[in-house]
């Protein structure tokens, strides 16, 4: 399970939300099955009695980082309404290691999560990750077969560090 702590998306923050209606860094988290190739995200509002959530498809692309993502279902608390089909987007991966995952979305919004349990690397991947960076528009991007055969953390529907 991942982790959002920053990101740069508005509807993500809910900012056009009543307060009480948005969520809280602490309890936004994603889950992911590489498998399956199915993604759950999954936020809590109202001092964390309402869970809201969505469901998405992952269709990986040949480049190994990046993902196209296809909405199947909102859930608000207990309501379940399908996603329309024009409810898509895409993710690229820009820097990915144990800890720490950074995505830039098709509308330019950046997402940083890291792994749930796994702050003990947050620095030290950070600093790896701008370090590798050299002026180009991303950091350092993950190889093939880490993107597409581990298991619940390559692909993510939060996107990019600035």
């Amino acid at each position: 399970c991942w982790r959002l702590i920053y990101t740069t998306s508005d509807s993500i923050l809910g900012t056009t939300r009543p307060r009480p209606f948005r969520p809280r860094y602490k309890r936004i988290l994603q889950s992911i099955d590489a498998r399956q190739l199915a993604a759950k995200n999954e936020e809590w509002v109202l001092l964390g009695l309402l869970k809201n959530m969505v469901r998405a498809r992952l269709t990986p692309r040949d480049d190994g980082r990046t993902v196209d993502v296809q909405f199947l279902r909102f859930g608000i608390g207990w309501l379940r309404i399908p996603a329309p089909a024009a409810a898509k987007g895409v993710l690229e991966t820009t820097y990915l290691d144990d800890t720490l995952r950074v995505s830039r979305g098709d509308k330019g919004n950046l997402f940083v999560l890291v792994r749930e349990g796994g702050f003990a690397g947050l620095k030290t991947s950070l600093w790896r990750g701008r370090r590798a960076h050299k002026g180009g528009a991303s950091l350092v991007t993950c190889s093939d077969s880490r993107c597409v055969k581990r298991t619940s953390y390559c692909y993510l529907v939060f996107s990019s560090l600035s």
